[in-house]
């Protein structure tokens, strides 16, 4: 099957170098390309014939965007092991927060995009379109997906032990995070919630069915009035670099990649600022908690992949006698 990954992650490399690549590839246009970029990943999802040529061709491109050397940061799959791993992915046993909820509507997302804006190859369609669907067969068969503690529990406990009892919190971007947040904050009657939003008309709908306050992004200037912040959204620049020495904030969570809050800020001991690095720390021990559990999935995607494999190589042979099983 020709398809390949090149990607960073978590595991691979440091917050700072994650967020440029992050930057450098969400700017380019890249036909007949998926990339997938999150919290704790970017990856550049190609196909082609010289699989090898196209790596390094994607990696020369990145790293001249980088302007400096870190190939030690990278990993890159071919064939069988890129569908793996994109399966992996998807089903969110790869992600820093274990079993996370938000890896398979990300996926999605960039694929849908992907196939949008242009030509992808039929292999990739297949590995995209079998890597939700096992996504979803191991959340529906595993009880790994059913007990674990996702990004908004984690949310909400950190919250829940920093602040009082009922603060008033700032959430910073209309995105699917902070909407998970919110349903999850509005369902325990957790907090006076005020959203801040570029685009209020699609904002809108969402804030009056859940009963919160909504605000475009002026709101800003008011920050240092919340207890506490949370800002899960897209921006080229910090969207907060100080805050009033007088002011009620106690709290931010920065769960934007790249960061949207000035680190500096995490140096007032008065302040507690953590970002996605550090919150997936949190989480952490349920990768050696429940290894066994993950074992187990990894086990049926990794069968589940080679039986596809196999079905897509039969039926590009049949289309194409001459096709070998690449």
């Amino acid at each position: 099957m020709q398809v390949g990954v090149l990607g960073i992650n978590h595991k691979s490399a440091p917050l700072t170098l994650r967020e440029q690549v992050a930057q450098v590839c969400c700017a380019c246009n890249e036909p007949e390309k998926v990339i997938l970029s999150t919290c704790n990943r970017t990856e550049i999802y190609f196909s082609g014939e010289d699989l090898a040529q196209l790596q390094c061709d994607v990696f020369g491109e990145l790293k001249r965007r980088l302007n400096h050397s870190s190939e030690h940061a990278f990993y890159t799959f071919f064939g069988h092991e890129c569908f793996l791993h994109l399966a992996c992915v998807t089903s969110g046993i790869d992600s820093k927060l274990l079993a996370e909820t938000y890896i398979q509507r990300q996926v999605k997302v960039s694929y849908e995009m992907a196939r949008l804006q242009g030509q992808l190859s039929p292999a990739l369609h297949y590995v995209f379109q079998k890597s939700l669907k096992l996504a979803k067969d191991a959340r529906s068969h595993f009880p790994l997906f059913q007990s674990t503690v996702h990004l908004e529990g984690i949310v909400y406990q950190i919250v829940d032990s920093v602040l009082d009892k009922n603060p008033s919190l700032l959430l910073i971007g209309n995105s699917e995070m902070n909407r998970k947040i919110i349903h999850y904050f509005t369902r325990r009657k957790k907090g006076k919630l005020t959203l801040i939003s570029r685009d209020l008309n699609a904002a809108h709908p969402f804030a009056l069915d859940y009963g919160i306050t909504l605000k475009d992004r002026h709101e800003l200037q008011n920050a240092h009035h919340y207890d506490g912040i949370i800002s899960a959204t897209t921006t080229d620049d910090y969207l907060i670099s100080h805050l009033p020495s007088v002011r009620n904030t106690r709290l931010i969570l920065d769960l934007s990649v790249p960061r949207s809050i000035h680190p500096d800020l995490g140096l007032d001991p008065s302040m507690t600022l953590l970002n996605m690095e550090q919150i997936g720390e949190l989480s952490a021990q349920a990768h050696t908690i429940r290894h066994t559990e993950i074992e187990q999935v990894k086990a049926f995607l990794s069968t589940s992949v080679m039986t596809y494999t196999a079905r897509y190589q039969q039926k590009l042979s049949f289309i194409n006698p001459s096709v070998s099983s690449k």
